[in-house]
């Protein structure tokens, strides 16, 4: 199949210099479309390699720089790992894409980094999922237990979390190295990812368990975020139901800084989880209509 894949571009490649002998003013066209779009494909893809390595590096400062009871928190660590899977997604994938549109549209490096590139797309997909399902679940028991949350959980289980969750998307991401599942390259020949159009049983056997596993993850961060969100709702409606004149009362205020800081960590993992959602799910439903 991979094979065929990299048959296709030839095939293209020639069908190309067909048309270019057919006539001098519609080679000409098609000359300046196709130096257009690259260019275009070219500039659009830097703009968003540059700023994804800004935002993260960006951010992990940000993170550094915090004050230190915000970088011991649990959700904190959770977000700095999320910001390095990204940020190693990023720089591992974009300067592939980018040297093909250089290149003509022509893939560089054969089946081999065909096949890494396709690894790296799926464990940066898998592992953000993972992370951000994980970051759900902790702002849940953080909201809904907070005796269990504070007597049990520290510091340290975010690096168990994080060495969890890019195991197991490491572990997702090699099947298809092993024969498991099958890595193409993709229209327009720029990227690689999973076969999701293919008629073999196997392989659309683990396209469908990819993305069982992406939706049941995104599932439940949706979940937990609408619970999480309903109980500081209550919370605030509870407090103001039943406040009284002692604003001046240091547990008052501690409370009220408590609660601050953690709808700030719900807002900021809500946005997470619709920006992710928005740009991963409609890949994950294609994936999951073409096997089923």
């Amino acid at each position: 199949m991979e094979n065929s894949s990299f048959a296709n571009i030839s095939f293209f490649e020639d069908t190309g210099e067909l048309l270019n002998g057919t006539g001098g003013n519609q080679t000409a066209m098609l000359g300046k479309i196709s130096a257009i779009k690259k260019q275009n494909s070219v500039v659009g893809s830097s703009i968003m390699f540059s700023m994804g390595v800004f935002g993260n590096v960006l951010a992990l400062i940000v993170l550094q720089r915090s004050p230190g009871d915000q970088k011991r928190k649990l959700f904190y660590r959770l977000v700095a790992g999320l910001t390095i899977t990204d940020l190693v997604g990023t720089t591992s994938l974009s300067p592939l894409v980018i040297a093909t549109y250089v290149n003509h549209l022509k893939w560089i490096g054969g089946i081999h980094v065909c096949k890494y590139f396709g690894f790296m797309m799926v464990f940066s997909g898998v592992a953000t999922s993972t992370i951000v399902c994980l970051m759900a679940i902790e702002r849940l028991i953080s909201i809904r237990h907070p005796y269990l949350y504070y007597a049990r959980i520290r510091k340290k289980h975010a690096n168990y979390f994080l060495l969890s969750a890019w195991t197991f998307a490491a572990s997702v991401a090699s099947l298809p190295l092993i024969g498991f599942g099958e890595i193409v390259l993709q229209y327009p020949y720029t990227w690689c990812f999973i076969d999701y159009y293919t008629d073999n049983k196997t392989d659309r056997g683990y396209n469908c368990l990819f993305a069982f596993l992406e939706l049941l993850m995104i599932t439940v961060t949706v979940t937990c975020n609408c619970i999480v969100l309903y109980t500081l709702l209550l919370t605030k409606m509870r407090g103001l139901s039943g406040r009284k004149n002692s604003f001046t009362d240091s547990r008052t205020f501690s409370g009220y800084s408590r609660r601050y800081a953690e709808c700030q960590m719900a807002v900021l993992l809500i946005g997470i989880t619709v920006v992710f959602s928005s740009c991963y799910l409609p890949l994950i439903v294609s994936v999951l209509a073409n096997c089923t």
